[in-house]
């Protein structure tokens, strides 16, 4: 983070800066643009989950525990535009992991947490 951030307040340009300290994260630091299309990993999180190990364990927890129907239109977000309902999750859990979403145990534990947050 030190890092980023020192590349953000030495660069002359802010967006300079801004691209420098992303570079960081994706070891190009000689590479001026990103093509997101290229670098992108399909997985549950429409967003992208990145490589490794990390980015497999988020990508079950997506299809399992933490999940949720999110359209991007590239007009009031960063994302292009894409439509993932619970049909298309669906298909890409049970290829992937053999296991699907259960909407039903999101919300409750979506309701527990919000509850548990209520008492602290």
């Amino acid at each position: 983070m030190a890092a980023a951030c020192e590349k953000v307040l030495n660069a002359t340009q802010p967006i300079q800066g801004l691209a420098d300290a992303v570079s960081l994260l994706y070891h190009q630091p000689n590479q001026t643009c990103f093509d997101m299309y290229t670098i992108f990993v399909e997985c549950a999180d429409q967003t992208g989950c990145g490589t490794g190990p990390a980015s497999r364990a988020w990508d079950y927890q997506m299809c399992t525990e933490i999940f949720y129907e999110q359209n991007t239109n590239n007009v009031s977000d960063m994302f292009p535009p894409r439509n993932w309902t619970m049909e298309k999750l669906n298909r890409y859990c049970s290829k992937h992991y053999g296991v699907k979403p259960d909407p039903v145990l999101n919300r409750l534990q979506s309701f527990a947490q919000s509850d548990a947050n209520k008492i602290g």
